[in-house]
């Protein structure tokens, strides 16, 4: 389906195929099921209840329910083009903004009123909306965090080293988990109440602008800006390429839905069963390469072990016979230790 934007149901049901300034809603299928025509080219966004949002320059932020009718309108005001809406939980209420610009809209009254959750010139990006908390990524290495009693009562906390500045994309895993991808091709799992870092790998050497977590099969599917797509299991290290690019990509039901050139349905397979390794004592660390394949354990008498994951055969090489291998790393790209 050649289509200029995309829109994924949130809810599984229809999604948005724009080319210009007609939108089709379409089926899982593909079928058009209606067509409309806006004054300019809209951007696009999913609202959590199963509609979507609209707007265009000096337009007002238009709710459309799944049928393509409108359901609601909200007047935005000349001075904002939002770049990003996060919608509270309830539907009631909206953050719209982009850069330095941010907005809190009701969306029943049309009543806004500006809000900071950056410092000053500091750019916010990718807003989450979760039950408890609204969350904003500022461009300084700071998570900006609101309760959702009080949308406007930011509080400001510094993101790990690894993620920080170029943090590029939030979304929620579990209760209490967040995943952040960042700039250079980083995606990394924080715990959600001190921010510390859980774990973490690098998928990419470019940025990764999409995210589709699922939590309940322990899988996150991850965009690039190249439009490839990437699957990863939380507590892995390893991740699977899958042959196809697209704009956008979602979950429904059990399946990873991916939206480009053309409409993809990947059915994904379970996960699989682990593999026992039993390494010799006398180790002080263990590392894995980035690919799954190759292990490296530091030992004592100065010496690297090194283990085929594969075919479970080991080479050892001297390395420096009079000191004690404490620990060890891969590089990212798994070529060097």
């Amino acid at each position: 389906v050649d289509c200029d934007t995309l829109a994924p149901s949130a809810t599984g049901g229809p999604w948005l195929c724009a080319k210009g300034a007609t939108v089709q809603g379409r089926s899982a299928g593909g079928e058009i099921l209606w067509e409309r025509t806006f004054p300019e080219e809209p951007t696009l966004a999913v609202n959590p209840d199963g509609g979507f949002f609209a707007w265009w320059l000096d337009s007002p932020l238009l709710g459309l329910a799944a049928d393509g009718t409108t359901a609601t309108t909200t007047p935005l005001g000349p001075d904002l083009l939002p770049q990003w809406i996060a919608v509270a939980p309830s539907g009631e209420s909206a953050l719209v903004g982009r850069a330095f610009l941010w907005l809190l809209v009701d969306l029943g009254s049309g009543v806004r009123r500006p809000v900071q959750p950056c410092l000053e010139n500091t750019v916010g990006l990718s807003p989450l909306w979760l039950d408890d908390e609204l969350l904003v990524l500022c461009g300084d290495g700071q998570l900006a965090r609101a309760p959702t009693s009080a949308p406007d009562a930011f509080r400001r906390m510094p993101l790990d080293r690894l993620v920080g500045p170029s943090a590029a994309r939030i979304a929620p895993w579990g209760p209490d988990g967040l995943l952040i991808t960042t700039d250079f091709g980083r995606v990394s799992l924080l715990d959600r109440a001190s921010l510390r870092f859980r774990e973490g790998l690098g998928v990419t050497d470019h940025p990764l602008v999409g995210i589709a977590p699922a939590f309940g099969r322990g899988l996150v599917a991850l965009r690039g800006d190249r439009g490839d797509v990437t699957l990863w299991r939380p507590g892995g290290t390893t991740t699977t390429a899958l042959p196809t690019r697209g704009q956008a990509i979602a979950f429904n039901g059990g399946d990873l839905v991916v939206f480009g050139g053309r409409r993809e349905r990947w059915r994904l397979p379970e996960e699989p069963v682990p593999r026992r390794i039993t390494l010799p004592a006398g180790l002080s660390d263990v590392a894995v390469s980035p690919s799954g394949t190759v292990a490296v354990g530091s030992r004592g008498d100065g010496i690297l072990s090194i283990w085929n994951l594969g075919g479970g055969d080991v080479q050892n090489v001297p390395v420096a016979p009079n000191l004690v291998l404490k620990d060890g790393a891969f590089a990212p790209d798994g070529l060097g230790f």
